[in-house]
């Protein structure tokens, strides 16, 4: 049987989030005997050598790290996009490429207008990882795309992110949920305490963890003055902040005012500042929490929501974006509001003071996450739509190695 190429278009090359690495996992995860992946990106960075270690194919495009895509920056904009643009048409024929699957919203206008300078009718799927969160011209843009003659697809990660398209007209057929695959079998639980000695943490003191880059949305903030509460009550409490900066300039900001608030808040000896740590530690680094929070202002999926909860923890996630989805208030895990530094400390505390409900909360979350996120399971639900797309064929479902 031939392989089906597929091209997976990405604008960043040193931006390695949630949506970076679900993509890279589900190229990993591609039957290599129907299809083969090529990969297009800028050459700066990591992600075009983390494709080519899951066996894709890889071009490079540009000379830096990123496809700028800012307005504001005009001329560099026109300048990034038309190399963009011009190198995803270029490797349309050559590769043979039968079906273009693209991971946010740039990458996805960019694939669109390849294909219409080419004229190759070739399906181009857009995965929408940032829940609808763009401007209000993007949005009409994507639904006139989407419901044209063309054949277009929307991929949403949560029911939630598909109804907002819907209500903003997409039609309904032309979108799929299909959650965010995660390699299960890296995540098993191991006990708080056994984690910290591997990371050479005091076991005593409980830790409240949170995994995220150095962004204003991502809530930080809220963390600290939680924190600086929690601590009131239980003074042995620390923090754990795993993360480096984003990839704007407010972020190395965002980044120094965190450092100043944990001092205003007297928690400089309360607080562990881990910063970068390789996707293949997190695991390590949550293992060694006793509550993971996510005080994101919005979260579209969550993918290390997803993660905690396999590393059976107890997650504290707020009501915005995909979190309401992924845990069930009171039973796998808990919601407060964004922004409420009050209620999440409320809650880190009760949690502290009950380890048993900790644990039972943390328990129903790995189940849970396990039935919703197993990478196989994701992989196959992607390949049926990719079949259904090209009118072929799909197998059985895979198991994961």
């Amino acid at each position: 049987m031939a392989h089906t190429p597929i091209l997976y278009p990405f604008e960043f090359g040193t931006l390695m989030g949630g949506s970076q690495h679900s993509l890279l996992d589900l190229i990993g995860r591609l039957d290599p005997g129907r299809y083969r992946a090529v990969v297009v990106g800028p050459p700066a960075g990591e992600m075009l050598a983390s494709a080519t270690a899951r066996g894709a194919v890889t071009l490079s495009a540009g000379s830096g790290a990123a496809w700028v895509f800012n307005p504001r920056r005009l001329p560099r904009t026109l300048r990034d996009a038309s190399t963009a643009v011009f190198r995803i048409a270029r490797a349309i024929e050559p590769h043979g490429i039968r079906l273009i699957h693209t991971n946010n919203i740039p990458s996805f206008l960019y694939s669109v207008a390849a294909r219409r300078l080419t004229g190759a009718d070739v399906p181009v799927i857009w995965h929408d990882r940032g829940f609808g969160q763009y401007p209000t011209v993007l949005c009409r843009m994507v639904r006139q795309i989407m419901n044209g003659r063309s054949p277009s697809h929307l991929i949403c990660t949560t029911s939630g992110c598909a109804q907002l398209w819907i209500r903003r007209g997409v039609d309904p057929s032309r979108i799929s949920v299909i959650y965010n695959g995660i390699e299960t079998e890296r995540f098993i639980p191991i006990p708080a305490r056994d984690a910290k000695a591997g990371l050479r943490l005091n076991g005593q003191r409980p830790l409240i963890g949170m995994v995220a880059r150095m962004s204003r949305g991502k809530g930080h903030a809220v963390l600290l003055r939680a924190l600086a509460r929690v601590r009131e009550q239980h003074p042995e409490a620390m923090g754990l902040l795993v993360g480096d900066c984003g990839p704007t300039a407010d972020d190395a900001v965002y980044q120094r005012e965190l450092r100043d608030l944990s001092t205003q808040l007297g928690l400089s000896d309360h607080v562990i500042w881990a910063g970068a740590v390789p996707n293949a530690r997190i695991p390590a680094f949550l293992a060694a929490c006793d509550v993971v929070v996510n005080p994101s202002f919005m979260e579209p999926f969550g993918r290390v929501i997803a993660e905690a909860m396999l590393m059976a923890k107890p997650v504290i996630a707020t009501r915005a974006g995909g979190a309401p989805e992924l845990l069930e208030e009171g039973i796998s895990g808990y919601l407060t509001e964004p922004g409420d530094d009050g209620a999440l400390s409320a809650r880190i505390a009760a949690l502290l003071e009950n380890p048993a409900r900790a644990a039972a909360v943390g328990h129903a979350a790995s189940a849970r996450a396990r039935s919703m996120f197993a990478l196989a399971d994701t992989t196959f639900k992607v390949e049926q739509l990719y079949a259904r797309l090209l009118g072929t064929e799909v197998g059985s479902p895979r198991k994961c190695a």
